[in-house]
């Protein structure tokens, strides 16, 4: 059986910016050890201020994983 490729892009909001960059490795890191589930290839966007609102930054990343099964993977998007 072939695997099923997708890419994901994950965004956050909130603050400290560096607590951002640290919460999605981490949630991308959980998800490279869940049964099932390879992560192919990760890159991060450097966080960013929210406009028009103080304090608050924006962060993403763009993730590549294959799932060995159809139900890994909608068990990953309803997550």
């Amino acid at each position: 059986m072939e695997k099923i490729g997708a890419k994901f892009i994950i965004e956050i909001l909130g603050r400290p910016p560096e607590h951002l960059e640290s919460s999605l490795n981490d949630l991308i890191d959980r998800l490279g050890t869940e049964k099932g589930i390879k992560v192919v290839n990760k890159s991060f966007g450097k966080p960013k201020p929210v406009e028009k609102v103080e304090n608050l930054w924006t962060a993403f990343a763009d993730v590549e994983l294959n799932f060995e099964t159809l139900s890994h993977f909608f068990n990953t998007i309803m997550a």
